[in-house]
């Protein structure tokens, strides 16, 4: 509440595995699991002020790989996600229409030109002209969504972590 007291507890979202960060969505929260074994490497949806415990609503046009945290634009319905990964990518998923902000297309992050892919030697107010590269393949047997993107010219970043989406803007770390 408005004075830091806790209204309710209860289990809100289960069947998942290894839920990391998440974000705030038009629709609830989005939680993410930072694992990838099985039916596990996916984006939820969760109702937060639901009273009892709610299966899953599974997001598998978000991808399925090793997610961190999820942060969607209330305006586009663009989501941004994170990867947690040596070699990880930024993603955004684009949602065909408003009506259905689950069907569209995954993508990641690429440079415009061809050159810096590996951003761990990033120079503080260094700036790179970005592009946006499909993911033909966003749920993978294998652990392979951002290995697919690298051969698309994804740019890497060394463990994708928090996301947050404020004034028109995405922020990540």
């Amino acid at each position: 509440d408005a004075n830091g007291g806790v209204k309710s507890s209860n289990y809100v979202l289960v069947g998942t595995a290894l839920n990391c960060g998440g974000g705030r969505s038009p629709w609830g929260w989005l939680s993410c699991e930072e694992a990838f074994a099985g039916t596990h490497g996916y984006t939820f949806l969760c109702d937060p002020e639901a009273s009892s415990v709610q299966m899953p609503r599974r997001i598998p046009s978000y991808g399925k790989f090793v997610h961190e945290t999820a942060v969607v634009d209330p305006a586009t319905r663009i989501a941004y996600l994170t990867e947690d990964q040596a070699d990880s990518c930024f993603y955004r998923f684009m949602p065909k229409n408003s009506a259905d902000p689950f069907a569209g297309k995954l993508q990641a992050m690429a440079p415009r030109k061809s050159g810096k892919t590996n951003l761990d030697k990033l120079k503080t107010g260094e700036a790179i002209d970005v592009r946006w590269v499909d993911i033909a393949n966003p749920e993978p047997a294998q652990d392979e969504v951002r290995l697919e993107a690298h051969a698309n010219g994804a740019l890497k970043f060394n463990r994708g972590e928090g996301a947050w989406f404020e004034g028109g803007a995405v922020y990540f770390t």
